[in-house]
């Protein structure tokens, strides 16, 4: 088995207040939305300690005092659950745990990013092809302008994201000092066109790419959730709006 980090997916990484560590390491609270808990054998447990100080922990799933109730997206290729824990031994970890998330998150936003460049790619090529068999008034529906302009709208985002995404993971992975910066970036921007070229595609298909049938769904839906995963565009937007910094300082 493997192990999930009890973080709400629809946030960036973080500690949170949610799980509350006692003085003997037992962990009593509840993290929504982790993605891969339904599977997983272990979990990393961010907890907030009775000193106000946060650590990380290692939990069995399979223990007792561990609670998890799946939940459904609507990309079916994905799953989570809410994580609780009632007087849990953790194991704590020998790391520094808000270095550690910082990190892992950094890391996360950067494969959502790929990931959502992956489906946008697919997106496009399945658009294509289907622009390429379909016929209207005789001709393929990919001799019609407003149809080129579609296809061409989303080959200008596949490009733009892959320079975009490919960087952010480079910097992430070399340690570079605007890595958090670059990830931001990658984050708020790639999924967000994954989305737009997603709608646009749906359209090149027509009736047909609302159908289960289709695989053109399964990307549709990734990419939609991809947008959502630890944080959408705006919350990517305002820090990296706070780390140029393009905020007036507080006081």
């Amino acid at each position: 088995g493997f192990a999930a980090v009890a973080v709400d997916a629809t946030r960036p990484f973080g500690v949170a207040d949610s799980v509350r560590a006692d003085e003997s390491g037992a962990l009593t609270g509840r993290v929504a939305t982790v993605l891969g808990a339904e599977r997983a054998k272990l979990l990393v447990v961010p907890a907030t300690g009775a000193d106000g100080t946060a650590a990380l922990y290692l939990v069995r799933v399979d223990d007792p005092g561990v609670t998890v109730e799946p939940r459904r997206f609507l990309d079916p290729s994905r799953a989570a659950a809410d994580v609780r824990f009632d007087g849990v031994a953790g194991q704590r970890l020998d790391i520094e745990a808000a270095t550690a998330l910082e990190d892992a998150g950094l890391r996360g936003a950067v494969l959502v990013a790929a990931d959502a460049l992956g489906a946008m790619d697919r997106m496009l090529r399945l658009a294509v092809d289907y622009s390429k068999q379909r016929q209207q008034f005789g001709v393929p529906i990919g001799s019609f302008q407003a149809v080129k302009h579609a296809a061409a709208g989303i080959l200008v985002s596949v490009e733009a994201g892959r320079s975009i995404a490919y960087y952010a993971a480079a910097s992430v992975d070399l340690g570079l000092d605007d890595r958090a910066i670059h990830a931001a970036v990658a984050k708020a921007q790639v999924p967000r066109n994954a989305v737009q070229a997603a709608d646009s595609a749906l359209v090149m298909h027509g009736a047909i790419g609302y159908t289960w049938e289709h695989d053109l769904h399964l990307y549709y839906k990734r990419a939609k959730l991809d947008e959502k995963l630890f944080g959408g565009p705006g919350v990517w937007n305002e820090r990296l709006a706070r780390d140029l910094p393009l905020l007036p300082a507080a006081g």
